[in-house]
């Protein structure tokens, strides 16, 4: 506890629990707001199945639009 109090520059263990559950809420919302965007998009997982390639092209996809949306929402909760 005492590295992350130091290496964050906060001084209670309240401030990490507030860090923490920011971060966790975050990621939360960025995925169940990531599914829709897809769906949206027309991007659907059933969509992919019928090849590896093809798989791995929604999940990069999937991966990129959820580090994208979790910026904005870090910006917003935090």
């Amino acid at each position: 506890m005492k590295k992350l109090k130091e290496r964050w520059g906060i001084s209670s263990n309240w401030q990490i629990f507030v860090i923490l559950v920011v971060f966790s809420i975050t990621g939360s919302s960025s995925l169940y707001i990531t599914r829709p965007m897809l769906d949206f998009l027309g991007l659907v997982k059933e969509n992919f199945e019928h090849s590896v390639g093809a798989l791995i092209f929604y999940y990069i996809v999937r991966i990129i639009l959820i580090l994208i949306v979790y910026q904005f929402l870090l910006l917003i909760f935090g």
